[in-house]
């Protein structure tokens, strides 16, 4: 009888109550409904259940911390390190972190790094790009390395990841880019200081992202014997590396930094071989001249560099991928593309080929006229087709 007269009173109502009712009624069913499937998944929750929902890794992709045979994997870390400008005699104390496996980190030192890059003598250096943190830069460097160790086959390899402070800060994008851009190459002494004790029998192979490129550049342009700002380096050409190559992938520095009078000119010296993609539809790279004004210069993952001298273009291939990427500026896009992973793969397995071959690199500056013309341009590698005899 209570529920026919809270009805009828419920209709003989005005509309503005009836939908105040509704809208309750609703709420209280979809609380009630709520509580109950999460009192039912709770109920139903086990360790099977627990294993099922974990990520699945993507089968295309291996990973290195889940391969049987552990290959040796580190992190070192400079996130710790000052913003100011080092110098040339300065020592720098990263942190350093020795990845097991599935990922998990233990603490080890700069010292054990060393010792085991010049006994295996061989490794591979990833340098990430902007806005990336350090759980990111473990992940893709351990997606890189996990390609990169199936190029190398039985042939064993050190891999390590370069952590640098890069997450986004507070304020504007083009001063996060400015201090980036600035940060990178503060990057690029300690990387330049870090190669230079790995010795002459060390085969070297250095794969960088966006900022990351700018970073590898000035560190081998230091390695070179030039000069960059305030800072040099003064290497032996007898103790320096006799292999060194590199894939720059999306570079965020300037075209004419390799040219003959760029910032970096002598860094593709000391390369044996080197792959520079190139994207002219990616949107960030096509907004790097406003970093510097109106009227900066072009990045040079863009269109690939200009004015190489003839001794650097022979030696450099530059890879289009616009039809693969498209207007992205994200690491998964650029490694995701099929002609950078062949690449990537064709890298490693050539990564130590020269070290019994070939003599030491000759270091010293060119001083023939000749060589200080401007070349044709790198080779242009096909994204669809690529020869097997393209890089040396």
């Amino acid at each position: 009888m209570r529920r026919e007269f809270l009805r009828t009173k419920l209709i003989q109502s005005p509309p503005s109550v009836r939908s105040r009712h509704l809208r309750a009624t609703w709420l209280r069913n979809f609380v009630f409904c709520s509580v109950v499937t999460c009192l039912s998944l709770a109920g139903m929750s086990s360790p099977v259940s627990h294993a099922a929902d974990l990520p699945i890794a993507d089968p295309g992709r291996a990973r290195l911390s889940d391969t049987e045979s552990a290959p040796s994997f580190w992190i070192l870390s400079t996130r710790e390190l000052p913003w100011t400008w080092p110098s040339s005699n300065s020592v720098f104390q990263p942190m350093c972190y020795h990845v097991q496996r599935h990922g998990l980190l233990q603490p080890g030192e700069c010292g054990d790094l060393l010792a085991d890059v010049r006994r295996v003598g061989r490794v591979w250096v990833f340098v990430h790009g902007n806005r990336t943190t350090a759980w990111d830069a473990q992940v893709a460097g351990n997606e890189l390395f996990g390609l990169l160790n199936q190029g190398a086959g039985s042939k064993e390899c050190v891999y390590l990841v370069w952590s640098w402070p890069s997450d986004r800060i507070c304020g504007s994008n083009r001063q996060d880019v400015l201090l980036k851009a600035y940060r990178s190459e503060i990057e690029g002494i300690y990387l330049a200081q870090w190669l230079a004790n790995l010795g002459r029998d060390c085969s070297i192979g250095m794969v960088g992202f966006s900022y990351g490129c700018r970073t590898i550049l000035i560190a081998l342009h230091l390695l070179a014997g030039g000069k960059f700002g305030p800072s040099e380096l003064t290497p032996s050409p007898s103790d320096l590396p006799q292999e060194i190559r590199i894939v720059l992938i999306a570079a965020a520095s300037d075209q004419e930094a390799l040219s003959p009078m760029g910032a970096t000119d002598q860094a593709l010296s000391t390369v044996a071989a080197a792959v520079i993609t190139a994207n002219f539809r990616d949107r960030a790279l096509r907004l790097y001249p406003l970093m510097y004004g109106l009227r900066g210069p072009r990045a040079l993952g863009l269109l690939g560099p200009a004015y190489l001298s003839t001794e650097d273009a022979e030696k450099t291939a530059v890879l289009p991928l616009e039809c693969w990427v498209g207007t992205r500026h994200t690491w998964d896009a650029y490694f995701s593309a099929l002609p950078l992973q062949e690449h990537l793969i064709r890298q490693a397995q050539r990564l130590g080929e020269l070290q019994a071959t070939q003599n030491p690199v000759n270091l010293s500056k060119r001083q023939s006229a000749d060589n200080r013309h401007p070349s044709p341009g790198p080779m242009l590698l096909d994204s669809a087709t690529i020869d097997a005899t393209s890089l040396r």
